[in-house]
């Protein structure tokens, strides 16, 4: 079978690509709960993501989003309170540091903010790949 990708029409997933997750200085490396296996992601994926770039392509970015309240106070759920204690105040915020995707994997053409673990569930991800 003989397939021709447009790359006008493709893009490259970004999912969790953030500061707050991986960045040494982000909420999880705070936190303690950094994980040794995805130190190298990052920087495979620069690699499709320059020849996506290069071809014409898209680069969508999820971001787990924590909603926040007057004061910048966050809207933590008890479940996730439970298993991440170490949030705080300005983590996963929209627009902040720790919210926005790795420098090294920039620029991206769409950036889609999640409330949960998926990215399809109560989010725009749909909708923009469309």
């Amino acid at each position: 079978m003989n397939v021709t990708i447009n790359p006008k029409k493709t893009a490259l997933l970004l999912i969790d690509m953030q500061n707050d997750f991986l960045h040494p200085d982000g909420a999880y490396a705070r936190g303690n709960q950094t994980a040794k296996s995805m130190i190298p992601l990052p920087e495979k994926l620069l690699k499709v993501a320059q020849a996506i770039r290069k071809a014409g392509g898209w680069i969508v970015s999820t971001h787990f989003t924590i909603i926040t309240g007057k004061e910048g106070e966050p809207f933590i759920s008890p479940h996730l309170k439970a298993l991440r204690p170490f949030l705080q105040k300005g983590d996963f915020t929209s627009g902040g540091w720790g919210h926005d995707v790795l420098d090294l994997l920039r620029p991206v053409d769409i950036k889609v903010e999640k409330v949960a673990y998926s990215d399809f569930y109560q989010s725009r991800l749909e909708f923009s790949l469309k």
